[in-house]
């Protein structure tokens, strides 16, 4: 039995991911520490660098979202593997905090958008029906592999090489392997191939495909209510989940491990993120997405708590663990819209989304700055915690979707 093409478009999303997120998100943090000796600059200000790049992301998300309808997916998705590798050169060369600063809220921001969960979970909504949230599972797992796989790399490059040779080999490596990948397979969707889009199959699969149809105006999207419920429900676990990462080397350092030991530590949680993420994924095509949201909530919440005060070991392997399965609910939020709003203009609603969503990239910058007037993360946390809970209610009120007349039009070209 050939296997359906689709899959080959989302192991290339996965692989891209991986290695521009893997280095620019998860990475991030083993950085800091350098340029804090080199720039002189306090944890704040070089967390601004990283909550500026997916600010801008979100910024530019709608845009994007609307082009994607426009223009082929693999140009868009070349466009941001290039940026990324202009953005490692220009930060082997950088003299000052504001610069790195500058690079993250221009180039890596456009890297982020352009190869990450927006591009990911349009092409998954797509090219599949019946296994679309498995789809979109794998990928946006690729975010956790990169987690997985590029911290041990970078801080041994970083030891090997010193910083800034270090993001010179990282760029060659992304140039080498991504372009050619993204330019020769990704494709906007199946009717681009001459090909059938992956078959229903199933009842629910079924009333997938008709919400598929539907087309959405601005004002259509801005009056639903579903759209401002997944806002408000996944925001604060960004600005949460942002907070804890992001600032994961300086704390680490505040407790006594060393770099090798923290960024193993990292890994080991990204490698349960890529597994929630494709389990959640794989269930959500079956059991109720709100219950395995909930799920993930109660697992990024016991992961704060384990961090306040003094960890020990244990604490902080059982941490990993439930951030890890708290990831998952990234994996949600891709097939909650394509089931709300259906896959036409998935790219026009997500990027809307993600503009509100990833303005809790600043969490990471709550943090830092907390640390830095009281020398300690307690307060941050227990902050983060409290801003969990107007998402967990506001998922009470998420309703399965009435598809509208207008739902069962044809979707051009199909």
């Amino acid at each position: 039995m050939r296997l359906y093409y689709g899959w080959n478009v989302m192991a290339v999303a996965f692989m891209c991911q991986a290695l521009v997120y893997g280095l620019a998100m998860y990475s991030f943090t083993f950085w800091v520490t350098h340029w804090m000796a080199e720039f002189g600059a306090s944890r704040a200000d070089l967390m601004w660098s990283t909550s500026f790049s997916i600010a801008a992301m979100g910024a530019m998300a709608p845009f994007a979202g609307r082009a994607m309808a426009r223009v082929p997916i693999r140009i868009l998705v070349c466009g941001g593997i290039a940026s990324f590798v202009l953005a490692y050169v220009m930060l082997s060369q950088a003299s000052a905090a504001w610069q790195v600063g500058a690079i993250y809220a221009t180039l890596v921001g456009v890297a982020l958008l352009l190869t990450g969960p927006l591009v990911a979970q349009a092409l998954g909504a797509a090219w599949f029906r019946r296994n679309r949230g498995f789809a979109i599972g794998i990928g946006i797992s690729g975010l956790a592999m990169g987690g997985f796989l590029m911290p041990p790399l970078t801080t041994w490059l970083i030891g090997e090489l010193g910083w800034r040779h270090a993001h010179l080999a990282l760029a060659a490596l992304v140039a080498a392997v991504a372009l050619p990948a993204a330019w020769l397979v990704v494709r906007s969707r199946p009717e681009d191939m001459g090909l059938e889009p992956e078959p229903a199959g199933d009842e629910a699969a079924m009333a997938r495909t008709i919400m598929d149809g539907r087309a959405w105006t601005l004002r259509e999207i801005l009056g639903n209510r579903a759209f401002w419920i997944l806002a408000i429900a996944f925001f604060t676990p960004n600005f949460a989940f942002r907070g804890i990462q992001q600032n994961w080397g300086p704390y680490a350092a505040d407790i006594g491990l060393d770099a090798q030991t923290a960024a193993f530590i990292v890994s080991i949680s990204a490698a349960g993120q890529m597994a929630s993420k494709l389990a959640f994924g794989a269930l959500s095509d079956r059991f109720g997405l709100r219950t395995l949201y909930w799920i993930a909530m109660a697992c990024l919440a016991a992961s704060a708590l384990l961090l306040i005060g003094r960890p020990s070991m244990p604490a902080i392997w059982a941490f990993a663990a439930l951030m890890g399965v708290a990831a998952g609910e990234f994996t949600l939020l891709g097939v909650f819209c394509a089931r709300q709003f259906g896959a036409r203009d998935f790219g026009k609603v997500m990027g809307m989304l993600l503009f509100l969503i990833t303005l809790g990239s600043f969490g990471a910058v709550l943090a830092g700055w907390v640390r830095d007037v009281t020398g300690s993360y307690d307060g941050a946390y227990y902050m983060l915690l409290a801003l969990l809970v107007p998402s967990i209610i506001a998922m009470a009120f998420l309703h399965p979707p009435r598809p509208a007349p207008r739902a069962a039009e044809a979707v051009p070209g199909a």
